[in-house]
């Protein structure tokens, strides 16, 4: 066997490698996207489930028209704001604390890592039962209190406050545990120069942690962004996207139209697609302002 041809067989055993990971890859994220894009140009319901035809942009018509959409719009940007910006801070502010001298932190990171631990819907479900106006042990403490009892899940303003509580505590133990990660990946050499030239406490925060773990808080932001703008769970299983639309954000919208009683498959998907359009072009303005995928030189 030649030199060459030897190289050769090198060269293609590494499709070999690849091969599972990209057949996983075309028919587990790429198929079902590109058959999702070509649905919301369908007519497909429950009706047409086999005999569908091509509408082109009527479904998008329907959708961006709707007098609705601009509301359930104004709820994802919101619903993702009010998230990911506390759930950031306090994953940041648990990480730096625990990142110091306490004792027992081990405990207390054991402790605080539970939420994320716990099954998500068993979470969501025990929180709207503490959200129940009559029996609810949140209004029981309020009570204790002298605070009258809140109509959590009927009224919109309370109704959306509650699923954001709910999910900040949901998301928070993944920030804290990646934002640890990122601290403890420091050199502790740093901190000494840093002692040495006057730089103490506060400081050494400000001129070597925030620096140094930059790229992990912009990935952060980021994930978190996606994952919540997205997050099916918490703002369906605990007040089912209601009072009326208060709480509805464009999953769940989605998921009303293919599974609520319409069966609008193609509907469905096109309120799936914008939300990857209004996902995916902040990302790529994200990704070149904040440098993530730039190549160090």
């Amino acid at each position: 066997m030649s030199k060459q041809s030897a190289i050769g067989r090198i060269r293609g055993s590494g499709w070999l490698f690849i091969l599972p990971a990209l057949a996983g890859l075309i028919f587990l994220v790429l198929y079902p996207f590109a058959y999702n894009i070509y649905v919301s140009f369908t007519n497909m319901s429950v009706y047409h489930i086999r005999n569908f035809t091509w509408v082109g942009l009527k479904n998008y018509v329907f959708v961006l028209t709707s007098p609705d959409f601009l509301t359930v719009f104004r709820n994802s940007i919101v619903w993702t704001v009010a998230n990911v910006v506390p759930t950031v801070l306090l994953g940041l502010l648990l990480a730096f604390v625990l990142n110091s001298k306490v004792k027992g932190k081990s405990i207390y990171r054991l402790f605080m890592i539970v939420p994320w631990a716990m099954p998500s819907f068993i979470t969501l479900l025990i929180w709207q039962s503490m959200y129940n106006t009559q029996y609810g042990v949140i209004n029981a403490l309020l009570a204790e209190v002298g605070i009258p009892a809140i109509n959590w899940l009927n009224d919109c303003n309370w109704a959306f406050i509650g699923i954001v509580i709910a999910n900040i505590w949901l998301g928070y133990p993944f920030m804290m545990i990646i934002f640890s990660g990122a601290l403890q990946s420091i050199p502790s050499e740093l901190y000494e120069a840093a002692s040495i030239d006057g730089a103490v406490g506060f400081r050494q925060l400000q001129y070597v942690s925030i620096p140094l773990i930059r790229p992990t808080i912009l990935i952060a932001v980021l994930l978190g962004s996606i994952w919540t703008f997205n997050n099916f769970n918490s703002a369906y299983l605990i007040t089912g996207g209601g009072p009326g639309i208060c709480t509805t954000i464009l999953i769940t919208e989605a998921y009303k139209d293919a599974f609520g009683g319409t069966f609008a498959f193609a509907q469905a998907a096109t309120y799936a697609f914008l939300a990857f359009i209004i996902l995916f072009i902040p990302g790529i303005f994200w990704n070149r302002y904040t440098g993530l995928t730039r190549r160090s030189t």
